[in-house]
Formats: structure tokens, sequence, C-alpha cells
């Protein structure tokens, strides 16, 4: 089969997939590759990869799929006969610029069932398939470490309004005091904040009782070193607003780590009361990054009120962290069941079966 995929191929979320998709199908079809930004080559095996597929695109197949795998306000330009679009989002209404674009598809992939709802409830687009993402379990996997005395709460993903860092920092210092074994590591670098937005976090952090146990991990480069971060760490702490589909909870349960994670959104999809600590989202509000204490021009930018994420109550975190420290629970064999079903040759069959 001949395939035409555009997507960008780095280290951030929809690189993750475009990576991880591209391999797949490599193994599969006649890939023609068409790059969304410039690929991000971290080894020999992505360099192979990519200019194999980008030659390819050179006698690419006029009247194969063309699958764009991006952001759901920029879905027009394609390279096939049919288009294809794999959309990644976390709010609940799409401006008037994204339904467009959605309803000019002639197939919309997602990630979820939460999403493919939404889809259908707000745009005239039918032709909606669950897709998942997945998780790469020959990188991501449990590793020994030393433990330390200390029991490690870790959250994943760029400084943003929409993950809660905030509502996480809080709960930590209201769960814990000086004498508590404990710390929260945050590995929450984000490239599109300026230094003057990365200092509103470290303010916020600085101001909290428990500054001294609350460690932001520098930029971690390759999936290899985020691996090694979570089987340092004892319990992942994912309690976002909203999620498009949340690959860091599907990483840490490849690692075999306990996940706190917020009962809404994407991650419901493979997220549930076996394989997780669910945190209750018994509301909505409006999405609008204006109204927290600690927010960006990047939030601004992103998050100013076009639909509605979900509202995780700071007491129910607290709860939730200090139960998982009582216990001392460092495994979860849920979990790792669950990513070992969700890896990225499922995907790609999923794919390849809804063109």
């Amino acid at each position: 089969m001949n395939i035409n995929f555009l997507s960008p191929f780095n280290s951030l979320g929809f690189g993750i997939f475009g990576k991880n998709i591209l391999k797949e199908l490599d193994k599969l079809c006649n890939v023609s590759y068409f790059p969304i930004g410039q690929p991000e080559i971290l080894n020999q095996g992505d360099a192979n990869l990519v200019k194999k597929t980008i030659l390819q695109s050179e006698q690419y197949d006029a009247n194969a799929p063309s699958l764009r795998l991006w952001h759901q306000n920029n879905l027009a330009e394609h390279v096939g006969a049919k288009r294809v679009a794999h959309i990644i989002f976390e709010l609940d209404n799409f401006t008037k610029r994204e339904t467009h674009h959605i309803e000019s598809q002639d197939v919309v992939f997602v990630c979820s069932q939460w999403a493919k709802d939404i889809v259908l409830s707000t745009t005239r687009q039918s032709n909606v398939h669950v897709v998942p993402g997945g998780v790469d379990i020959s990188i991501f996997k449990p590793t020994d470490f030393s433990k330390r005395d200390e029991y490690i709460f870790l959250t994943i993903g760029k400084f943003e309004v929409r993950k809660n860092h905030q509502g996480i920092i809080d709960a930590f210092s209201l769960a814990f005091d000086q004498n508590s074994k404990t710390e929260l590591w945050l590995a929450c670098s984000n490239p599109f904040l300026s230094n003057e937005d990365m200092s509103i976090w470290q303010n916020y952090i600085n101001s909290s009782p428990l500054a001294n146990k609350i460690k932001i991990i520098p930029h971690l480069q390759t999936q290899e070193e985020l691996c090694r971060i979570i089987n340092m760490a004892d319990c992942g702490v994912q309690v976002s607003k909203a999620e498009g589909f949340d690959l860091p909870t599907l990483e840490c349960f490849a690692c075999k780590k306990p996940v706190i994670v917020s009962n809404y959104s994407a991650h419901t999809e493979y997220c549930n009361d076996k394989n997780s600590t669910l945190v209750p989202v018994y509301k909505t509000e409006l999405a609008n990054a204006s109204y927290y204490d600690v927010h960006t021009s990047f939030d601004r930018t992103h998050f100013y009120g076009q639909g509605n994420w979900g509202v995780v109550d700071t007491d129910d975190i607290v709860t939730a962290m200090r139960t998982e420290f009582k216990n001392g629970r460092r495994d979860n064999d849920y979990g790792l069941q669950t990513a070992q079903f969700y890896g990225w040759n499922r995907t790609t069959h999923r794919i390849l079966e809804n063109l």
C-alpha cells in the first residue's frame, strides 16, 4: 500500500506521534514522508528513516491517501487523493476555522472516544474513528534504581495552566510538611516560554513552604532520558484539566509506576480504577488562562475561553498523594499490562484499517 504522510518529527507531543507512526508505517507500507517543520534527528536510525521516506516522496503516489497529523486549525495542505486528518485536542469546542478544517476532511482520526463524541456533537463531520496513541516498550520499561529514602512524586508535561501544575504544587505543599520524606519532581520544560514566563513558574515554586522539596528537571532531550527519570520516581501525578491523549501517563505505566490522574478527557480511553488513582472531575469550566493566578503569555495565547476543561479539586489531589505515600506503593502491574496493549504498531494498524 502507498501512503503519503505529513507530520512533525521531534520530541514534542505531535512529533512523538509522528516519529513512531512513521516508523511503523514504514514496516507495512510504501511511505512518502512530508515533514511538518524541521525533523529533529537524535540518532542514526532516525536519520536513515527520514532520509529514506523523504526520498520516496520524490515519486509520491498522487492517488494514495494523504494522512496529515497536525492541529485541527491547519488541515488544508494534503498530498494525495483522500484527505485524512489525525488530530489531537484538549478542549470540548472548536473555533469557526477549526470546524471548517475538520469538516473538510474525508476521514478524521482522534485519540479517544471522548474526542470522537466532541467532533460528532459539535461539527458536521461524521467519518470519525478512534486511533489512540501508544508507547514504545522497547524504551519505556521498568528499571531498578537504588531507592532513596524519599518517596518521589513526578509530573511530566510542559508548564502551562492546562496541565494544572499550580494545583499539583499546592496539593503537595498541603499534603506534606518538612518532616515528610517526600519530594515533587517537575519534568515540565516548555520550549515556548520566554525567560519572563519561566520566571513566573519559578517564583511560584519558590513561594511554596516546601520549595526545598520541589525539583525542576532540566529539559530532557531523548525518550531514554525521560524513561530514566520515570524509573527514578515512585508515582506519577498527571491531574491535568484536559488532555489530548497524555503520553506521559502511558509511559509511566510502561515503567510500572502508579499514577494519579484526573478522571476526564482523552486519557480516560486507557485509565481506569485498576491501573490509576482517579481524581474526580465533577464539572467543567471555561478554559480561560487569565482566570488563574499563575499563567503566562503562552497560556493566554492558547487558552482564552473558546471551550471548557475539567475542574480538579486540590483537596482531592491532596488525598490521593497522601494515600499513595502512606501505602508506599511503587508498582503497578495493571498499568504495565495497559502499556503493553497500547503499542505503536496497534496505532498504525488502526490507521490502516480505517483509511
